[in-house]
């Protein structure tokens, strides 16, 4: 974000596969930031970027990966499923900081899971993506389950803590936004 401004880079990708192309979006923010309501402010920019990347490449996708939570959120619905039912369409959510605690002491090894919960219902999960790292925080957003969400984030590694699709991504909507061109994006503006 700058300001009222919100910068959104879609990395649009093969499963597994070298991204096919990198798409950018900026759009007015409506909504102002509170704690908790996040969705509401982030998830109609997201959405307006998805679907002009729809738009621009002439299908939906098959699935969409959210930086930030599905159902690992105090109330079970973070953008990630605001976005999935908006949409009508399945994402995940893989977010770096957790909203809600787990309890144990994840593994040190590539894979290491440990459940987080709400209410004593298993959410998400904290999942260790590279050795050394923090873990991520993965959950279903709509319609993909708990166990798929986890399946989906471990395959795509990449030997960093965050998921390379979603790491491509950030670092186009960072240089997007400070007005850098040194990555190839399509600008959807």
């Amino acid at each position: 974000y700058v300001g009222d401004t919100g910068f959104v880079a879609l990395d649009y990708a093969h499963w597994q596969g070298n991204p096919e192309e990198i798409f950018a979006v900026n759009e007015p923010v409506m909504e102002p930031y509170i704690p908790g309501y996040f969705a509401f402010r982030e998830g109609p920019v997201l959405k307006s970027a998805i679907l002009k990347a729809i738009d621009y490449v002439g299908f939906v996708p098959k699935l969409i990966i959210v930086d930030g939570h599905g159902t690992a959120h105090p109330r079970k619905f973070g953008v990630a499923s605001w976005l999935g039912i908006e949409l009508g369409i399945p994402t995940i959510g893989c977010a770096k900081e957790t909203l809600v605690q787990y309890d144990g002491e994840l593994g040190e090894s590539v894979g290491s899971t440990l459940p987080v919960c709400v209410e004593d219902e298993i959410v998400g999960y904290a999942v260790r993506t590279a050795l050394g790292v923090k873990p991520v925080f993965v959950s279903p957003g709509h319609k993909i389950g708990l166990q798929a969400s986890k399946d989906v984030i471990l395959g795509l590694g990449g030997g960093f803590r965050v998921i390379e699709p979603l790491r491509r991504a950030d670092q186009a909507c960072r240089a997007y936004a400070k007005g850098e061109h040194g990555i190839r994006m399509t600008y959807l503006d």
